[in-house]
């Protein structure tokens, strides 16, 4: 089946829901795109099991022969290329995100626009696609700019407010999709500006024909490499919320629960990844720009953990959790550890799914609460669903046998061999991760119920149910896909990448590695050791670093002081100097037109006004001419 079905078909869903959807009953709308999307899934796994080499589908070319670069004429081609690290990555979108439309089905039931809901799902599904399909960097900008435009559509669902809610939320939700929207733009104008130079130097922007210079990409001076991975990490930062455009990604909760699992889980944020692993043929030659990602990684990882330590939303804690784990992806990227990353990025995309899912089934089970400090004791009431989220916590947190252990140890393996500053920080950050998800299992399912003694929480309906079962299936077994060898494995998903990402050998004794996972898992159990041990004391509802951690660090405040605030200086200056000039310019026009005044009173529209005006005149010049002649004569 022809590569172009993957987005084709998420599109047509789009395009029948947001035509078509009054003509749609009841729920109707959301089983039309939840088999759209699992059909597209269908033809991932087709593809995927019969994917032997590369698949390059061109289907037209652009500018034929008129770009010129290194190498002589070349084409801009518009089609998609499979090979294993995009094969594994619609895989990733379409099943994950087929499952996140079917929990929506039951999540949404009740909304206004549940139609408009799942044609904008698909078309953010459909956009990633081309993203992550695309065998040229202006069609993966082509999606890059499509899920940024569904993300804003999502993340503002609900601009009026939602249910009983006011329209203040509603302000807060549009006001969250448009700080979203406006902080990608800045990372898109460093993606444009590695496009543009991409372009001058090598005369194309077909993936597979840069691949294929690599001799000409060694032979460039070492500066070019080092600005364009710079320039490209701009627009990596800007999509995956790394530092310094980070703050928006935290706030991308606004919008509903299975938005939240979509944009933080399988997809959007994770363009930033990819587009670093798929340019890894630029960033082998530029390590200084390498290290820019390593450490950009690495202090984003720090900044999201000590950042989640003490919220109090259950869904804004697993958004700087987003944060941090992101973090870790590109610290491995920056240190060239690609199939790391994208390992990380899948066992991920199954936990952090499950985790947000997990969380919406508790927001609907307490009627739309999503204070920590207002539940504690759902273990009893919802079964299923704290199993679940218990499993999501032991993932996230490394514990084996979960996922996370298997993924996060290879990132920190990595940095072990390449970067001791980075592999502490690593290190600390698998630690706080810990502790602050302890402190959501603790707050959220122990203890005693916080809340209001009218709700009666209790697991969801099988659609929402099902969903929450298979990722954590995902989450406790995803791990196994890529199991070191020192722990009997065979790096299955390290040989499937290492076909198109090169592959990090790590030359270390077996006794090292096992005191590199011993070390990391103690970290994890000494976090939630701590969080258990608050737990008893009944010290959890207040985390640490207080107000520092709760403000994120001041940064958002920051920004607001110093862009917001300095924004509205600057616009209330140019607004006075405006107001100053129309004012002058106005006196200008009032003065100039004022002799003109003046003669309009002649005006009148009578001939004999007219006929006297000519007799004045003309003894006024009879007289000076007189005067004339008796002065000469004089």
């Amino acid at each position: 089946m022809p590569l172009y079905w993957l987005p084709l078909l998420p599109l047509i869903g789009f395009v029948l829901l947001i035509c078509g959807g009054r003509f749609l009953p009841g729920s109707s709308g959301g089983w039309l795109g939840s088999g759209i999307v699992g059909a597209a899934f269908v033809v991932a796994l087709l593809r995927f099991f019969g994917l032997d080499a590369p698949a390059h589908e061109t289907l037209w070319t652009w500018l034929p022969n008129m770009a010129l670069g290194t190498n002589g004429p070349s084409n801009l081609s518009v089609g998609f290329y499979l090979d294993q690290l995009s094969s594994l990555m619609t895989l990733i979108i379409t099943g994950v995100g087929f499952l996140i439309h079917v929990y929506s089905i039951s999540y949404m039931r009740h909304d206004a626009r549940f139609t408009r809901f799942f044609a904008f799902l698909n078309f953010f599904v459909a956009m990633m696609l081309i993203l992550v399909l695309a065998d040229s960097y202006p069609l993966m900008f082509v999606g890059w700019e499509g899920v940024g435009t569904a993300s804003y559509l999502l993340i503002g669902f609900w601009f009026a407010g939602h249910g009983d809610h006011s329209a203040a939320e509603g302000v807060t939700n549009s006001n969250a999709a448009r700080k979203a929207f406006i902080m990608n733009r800045v990372g898109d104008l460093g993606f444009m500006l590695g496009m543009f130079l991409i372009y001058k130097v090598f005369g194309t922007l077909v993936i597979p024909e840069l691949m294929a210079q690599e001799g000409t990409l060694a032979a460039t001076t070492r500066a070019l490499p080092e600005l364009i991975c710079l320039f490209l990490l701009v627009g990596a930062v800007g999509k995956s919320g790394q530092l310094p455009l980070t703050t928006w990604l935290p706030d991308a909760m606004a919008g509903p629960t299975p938005v939240s699992a979509l944009i933080h889980a399988a997809t959007m944020v994770t363009a930033g990844v990819y587009l670093i692993a798929r340019s890894h043929f630029f960033y082998d030659l530029a390590p200084g720009a390498s290290l820019w990602v390593a450490w950009a990684g690495g202090l984003t990882a720090l900044y999201g953990a000590l950042s989640a330590l003490n919220q109090t939303d259950i869904k804004k804690i697993l958004a700087y959790s987003t944060v941090s784990q992101l973090g870790y992806m590109f610290l491995a990227v920056g240190l060239h550890s690609y199939t790391a990353a994208v390992f990380h990025l899948l066992t991920h995309a199954f936990f952090k799914a499950l985790l947000f899912l997990a969380a919406g089934a508790v927001i609907h089970a307490l009627h739309e609460e999503q204070d920590v400090r207002k539940m504690g004791g759902l273990a009893k009431s919802m079964k299923l669903t704290h199993a679940v989220s218990l499993i999501g916590v032991l993932a996230i947190s490394g514990i084996p046998i979960f996922a996370g252990f298997f993924s996060k140890d290879g990132i920190l393996a990595a940095a072990f061999t390449q970067n001791t500053p980075l592999y502490l920080i690593g290190l600390g950050v698998a630690f706080l991760t810990a502790f602050y998800m302890g402190r959501w299992y603790f707050l959220v399912w122990r203890g005693e119920f916080r809340g209001d003694p009218a709700a009666h929480p209790h697991d969801g309906d099988p659609l929402l149910s099902l969903p929450l079962a298979v990722l954590a299936a995902g989450a406790t077994l995803g791990g196994f896909l890529n199991v070191p060898g020192f722990l009997g494995g065979g790096h299955i998903l390290d040989d499937f990448l290492g076909k198109v990402l090169p592959v990090e050998v790590h030359e270390l004794p077996v006794s090292t590695e096992w005191l590199i996972t011993a070390v990391a898992v103690s970290a994890a159990l000494l976090g939630l050791a701590w969080a258990y041990a608050d737990h008893r004391r009944g010290a959890l509802q207040n985390g640490p670093l207080g107000n520092v951690s709760t403000q994120a660090l001041y940064l958002d405040t920051l920004y607001r002081s110093v862009v917001g605030d300095g924004s509205k200086v600057i616009s209330r200056g140019l607004d006075a100097f405006d107001n100053g000039v129309d004012a002058g310019m106005t006196a200008v026009a009032t003065n100039t037109g004022a002799p003109g005044w003046l003669v309009t009173l002649w005006q009148s529209g009578f001939v004999r006004a007219y006929a006297l005006s000519m007799l004045i005149g003309t003894a006024l010049i009879v007289g000076y001419w007189a005067l004339q002649a008796i002065g000469g004569g004089l």
